[in-house]
C-alpha cells in the first residue's frame, strides 16, 4: 500500500482471485501548500472506481469513506470534512477510511458477515513558508525639518510577526520596527527630515517561521524642500509716533530649520539697511533714536540660507510733530 492505495489488490466474485489496477481512492488536491493556505481531498467515486479496475468488480458494488478525516498533526493543519486548512509549517497526514461493499467480495480485511473490507487511507501533506511583498506608502514630499510618518504594509503573508527596518538611501531609520499578528502586516516608523538629500525609502521585513523575508521595491521616493520660515515686524510706540520718541522694531522669525536663533535680520528704513541677529527665541530688535517727522517705509528681512527660504514683512510709520504747551521767556528788561 502506498499513501492512496493505488492499486490495492481486492478478490472479485468469491473466486479468490485477486484483481488489480491502479487509481487512486482519495488524494489531495495539493500535497504542498503555504502557511495560512487551504487545499481539499478529493474522492474517487464508485464509477470511477469500477471503470479504472476495467469494470472486473461488477456492477453490484460501492465504496463509501468514512467521516471525519484527521489530521495527525492539528497544529501543522486541521479538517473539516473534506477542506483542509494549514495553520504552521510542517508535515502532517490526512488519515481517513474507504469501505468496499461487493457481494462475494474476498480480500484482505473482509468482513465476509458484512461484505465489506475497510482500507485505511493516509495522505502527507506539507505546508511551507509563505512568500510575503511588502510595500511603502507613498510619501508627500515633506519640507526640511518637517516630521513624517512612513509605514509599509506585507501582503500575502500567513499572519506575520517579526520585524521591518526601514531605510532611507540605504541607511536604517531608527531601530527595526516589531510587528505582532495584531498588527496585521502594517509597521510604521516616525522621523525627522534633517537633510535636503531627496527621499529613497525601502522596507525590509526579518520574516518569521511561517513567512520568507521580503525587501520593498522600488524605493519610494520624494522631494525635500527648504523650510518655509515666516518674519513678523512691529513697531512700539505704534504709528503714529511723536518727535522725539525712539521707534522700537521688533522682528519675530519662526519655523527656521534647524533653529530660529542667531540668524540675521534686515531691517530697511526709507531704503537703508541695518542688520541685528536673533535671540533664542527668534526676536532680533533695532532702535530709529529721534526720529525726524516723516512717514517711514519699514521692512524686516531674512535672506534664507542652504536650508531656509526667505521671509520679510513691513510696515508705514508716522511720525508726527511735538508738542509744545506753554512758552517761557525770560531776561528781558523793562525798557
Amino acid at each position: 500500500t502506498n499513501s492512496y492505495f493505488a492499486g490495492y489488490p481486492i478478490g472479485v466474485g468469491g473466486t479468490g482471485a485477486a484483481q488489480t489496477g491502479t487509481t487512486a481512492f482519495a488524494a489531495l488536491a495539493n500535497s504542498s501548500i503555504k502557511a495560512g493556505g487551504a487545499t481539499t481531498i478529493s474522492e474517487q467515486t464508485t464509477a470511477a472506481i469500477n471503470s479504472a479496475w476495467s469494470n472486473a468488480l461488477g456492477t453490484d458494488f460501492s465504496v463509501s469513506y468514512a467521516s471525519p478525516y484527521t489530521s495527525s498533526n492539528t497544529g501543522v493543519a486541521t479538517v473539516s470534512g473534506i477542506n483542509i486548512n494549514s495553520l504552521q509549517i510542517g508535515t502532517t497526514n490526512i488519515n481517513g477510511t474507504l469501505t468496499i461493499n461487493q457481494n462475494g467480495l474476498t480480500a484482505t480485511g473482509f468482513n465476509a458477515a458484512a461484505q465489506q473490507s475497510i482500507v485505511p487511507l493516509s495522505m502527507p501533506l506539507t505546508v511551507t513558508q509563505t512568500t510575503p511583498t511588502i510595500t511603502v506608502d507613498a510619501i508627500a514630499s515633506p519640507s526640511i525639518g518637517d516630521s513624517i510618518t512612513i509605514t509599509a504594509t506585507i501582503a500575502d503573508g500567513y499572519l506575520p510577526t517579526g520585524t521591518v527596518t526601514f531605510k532611507n538611501n540605504g541607511t536604517a531609520i531608527g531601530s527595526p520596527v516589531t510587528i505582532a499578528e495584531i498588527d496585521h502586516g502594517v509597521a510604521s516608523i516616525n522621523c525627522t527630515i534633517d537633510s535636503m538629500t531627496a527621499l529613497s525609502i525601502t522596507a525590509e521585513y526579518s520574516g518569521d517561521s511561517n513567512n520568507a523575508a521580503a525587501t520593498s521595491t522600488p524605493a519610494v521616493t520624494a522631494t525635500v524642500s527648504k523650510a518655509h520660515p515666516v518674519i513678523s515686524l512691529s513697531a512700539s510706540p505704534v504709528s503714529p509716533g511723536t518727535f522725539p520718541e525712539d521707534i522700537v522694531l521688533t522682528a519675530t522669525l519662526t519655523d527656521a530649520y534647524p533653529s530660529v536663533e542667531n540668524q540675521t535680520i534686515t531691517f530697511t528704513i526709507n531704503g537703508s539697511d541695518y542688520t541685528a541677529a536673533t535671540n533664542a527665541s527668534g526676536v532680533a530688535t533695532y532702535t530709529i533714536t529721534q526720529p525726524a517727522v516723516d512717514t517711514y517705509s519699514i521692512q524686516a528681512s531674512y535672506a534664507g540660507d542652504a536650508n531656509n527660504d526667505t521671509a520679510a514683512d513691513s510696515l508705514s510709520y508716522d511720525v508726527n510733530k511735538g508738542t509744545q504747551t506753554s512758552i517761557s521767556v525770560s531776561g528781558i528788561a523793562d525798557e
